[in-house]
This record gives structure tokens, sequence and C-alpha cells, in this order.
């Protein structure tokens, strides 16, 4: 499953930088453009903005009611799906382009599966220039239920300059998952 999906991320082409916009308090910054990881902005359909969601996930797909901070959250759910084994996924790419050690990606996250096999895994991956083929590593955390907000953090060191990133979340089997508040930190300090 995670090797599929990885294959479809190594795939994907990244997603194109935010526009500069008004300094908010919900949206990180760090030394690249805006890219929604706080799940606010949407398109004119209700779309989340720089975030590709495909599955059985039913609509709406953001609440405002389950939310971290902000105005609302990210909201997967597959309860109503007529697949017998619902999936769903997210996934966003982004450039990088600058020497760093190490990635941290922390946030939050809720989780109420319906079944003992349904589950949420989140995975970042780095893609960097160490060779003349870029070299794949990733790191995945897996939630299985979840009855508040949960604080996740997912660390991966970086040997050489980073190409680009991707976030990829997949939902397996019959539940709800909320997601809030991502952001990223880097250390480019030298060892």
């Amino acid at each position: 499953m995670i090797n599929t999906l990885l294959s479809f991320a190594s795939a994907q082409e990244p997603v194109k930088k935010a526009p500069e916009k008004e300094e908010n308090p919900y949206i990180q910054k760090f030394g690249f453009k805006q890219f929604n990881f706080n799940f606010e902005q949407l398109d004119s359909k209700n779309n989340l903005e720089y975030w590709l969601l495909k599955g059985d996930h039913n609509k709406p797909i953001t609440d405002e009611k389950n939310k971290r901070g902000g105005e609302r959250s990210l909201f997967l759910s597959t309860l109503n799906s007529e697949n017998d084994q619902p999936s769903s996924f997210i996934y966003q790419s982004m450039d990088v382009g600058f020497p760093v050690n190490k990635i941290n990606l922390n946030g939050f996250i809720k989780f109420s599966p319906a079944t003992p096999q349904s589950q949420f895994t989140l995975i970042l991956t780095v893609y960097d220039k160490a060779s003349t083929e870029s070299q794949l590593k990733y790191v995945s955390y897996q939630v299985d239920n979840t009855l508040d907000w949960e604080e996740i953090e997912l660390s991966l060191p970086i040997v050489d300059e980073a190409q680009f990133i991707s976030i990829t979340g997949y939902l397996q089997g019959k539940g709800e998952l909320w997601l809030d508040e991502l952001f990223f930190k880097f250390d480019s300090s030298v060892n």
C-alpha cells in the first residue's frame, strides 16, 4: 500500500507556488510561499486549494465545528461509502530548493474508525539531489483511534539539498478523520 502511494507521489508534478497573501496567524511561513497547511483556503467549488483529494470520501471536506484552530479543519469521512473497503487520500507536493539537514512535519489529528481494520497513515516524503537519480526518503505515522486532537510529528534527516517534499495521507476503511494546523520546521544547522 505505501509503495503504491509513494509511486503515485513520485509521478506527480509539484504543486504550483501560492501567491503572496497578507499575514495570517494560521498560515505557516517558512521561506517559501503559503500552502494551505491549515486547510483554511477554499476555491470557488469549496475544494481545498493546493491539495489533491481522491477516493471514497463524502462532501464536505472541511469541518467548521471540529477544528483545532482557525475557521475549519480537513474532514474526510468514508462512513457513507458504498464501497466495502473504502479508501481516500490527500496529497500535496512542493518545491523547496534550499539546503537543510532535517525536516519536521507537525500538526494535529483526530480519527474515529468505524471498524477495527480502519486506519489513517500520514506519509512525509523528501526527494533530494544526493545522486543523479532522485533518492526517496520517507517516514510514516499511523493512527488507529483518537478521541481528541492528538499532536503528530514526522521527522526526516536530509543528506543533501531537498528538491521537493510531499505529504500524503491515506484513510483506509470506514471512518472519520480530521487534520489541522500542519506546519514544517527546517533545521539547516551544520553538525
